[in-house]
């Protein structure tokens, strides 16, 4: 779109649409990490998704950072180094290589996604090897329904006017 400048058509100037453009690329990046949050919750051991969620976002954040230097690295050897100066439209010459290699370096991880991703739903709770998977064989898998605590369950009769205190009164 930028480089066909596609936003004049539109009546929007290039740093009005450079602006828009890297405002939705952060907000489509956070809607992108969702489902790998709600795999890695599923994944990880009960009581360290905070830590897990704490490297994924630490994980990403180093990827946009080496990102950035590659891409910086590619510019520079493509001979993509605006100055600023009047008549140095030449610079951009190579720019669509760059914008090329960019677009297809993402291709080989998604091929690669594809062969790790389980064939489970998101509600449905992950089992890796050495997990039990039905303690109980009742024949159902009771880690796809979540467990409450004492707290929950003292809420819940609560609301329906049943707590342990009713019933100690009544008695």
């Amino acid at each position: 779109l930028i480089f066909a400048r596609i936003n004049l058509k539109f009546g929007l100037r290039d740093d009005v649409f450079t602006l828009v453009l890297d405002a939705s690329s952060a907000m489509f990046g956070e809607l992108i990490m969702l489902p790998n949050q709600i795999l890695m919750s599923h994944l990880c051991p009960k009581g360290l998704e905070s830590t897990m969620f704490a490297c994924m976002a630490g994980a990403f954040t180093m990827g946009g950072q080496v990102g950035t230097f590659l891409g910086a690295y590619l510019l520079k050897q493509l001979g993509v180094e605006p100055q600023g100066a009047h008549s140095e439209s030449r610079q951009f010459d190579k720019l669509w290589i760059a914008e090329l290699i960019s677009a297809v370096a993402c291709i080989p991880p998604l091929i690669m996604m594809l062969n790790i991703l389980p064939d489970k739903t998101p509600s449905e709770r992950i089992h890796l090897d050495g997990d039990a998977e039905d303690d109980d064989d009742d024949g159902d898998d009771d880690d796809a329904v979540p467990h409450t605590d004492a707290k929950d369950e003292e809420a819940a009769a609560i609301a329906t006017g049943n707590s342990r205190n009713n019933n100690n009164n009544n008695n």
